[in-house]
């Protein structure tokens, strides 16, 4: 029975100091570190995508010449089963694309933080997407 509570009392107070442990976040990256971090991430993404896109339009291509070639339904079944899963695949590019033009945003904005333009604010070359309506009468 003692050894019992002994082995508890030591375990509830290494369990208390391992809790109370405080971790330091001392590393600070400069611009010039945060800016090939994103840029780095921008590539890796970029690369993906096209790795998605080439494989989705090789098995559309694929598929669609299983699909073409064959004779019986089940070749052309597995034909539209390849060609969709390409599809799919092509589809799944476009996200990955958008987030790694994201990154590549995030790093020009980062590596730009230093400049100073009009009142404070650094000079940007941006252009938005806008839609308008005008109604003459």
């Amino acid at each position: 029975m003692k050894s019992y509570l002994l082995l508890l009392f030591i375990f509830f107070f290494n369990v208390q100091t391992a809790q109370s442990q405080v971790i330091e976040n001392s590393t600070e990256y400069g611009h010039q570190d945060m800016y090939d971090f994103y840029m780095q991430k921008h590539k890796k993404l970029r690369k993906t995508g096209y790795i998605l896109l080439g494989a989705g339009a090789g098995a559309m291509l694929t598929g669609w010449l299983i699909g073409v070639n064959s004779d019986t339904w089940s070749g052309a079944g597995s034909g539209a089963l390849i060609m969709t899963v390409g599809a799919a695949s092509s589809l799944a590019s476009i996200p990955v694309f958008i987030v790694a033009n994201s990154n590549k945003r995030e790093a020009q904005v980062i590596l730009n933080a230093g400049k100073i333009g009009a009142v404070g604010l650094p000079f940007q070359d941006t252009s938005y997407a806008s839609v308008g309506l005008k109604i003459s009468f």
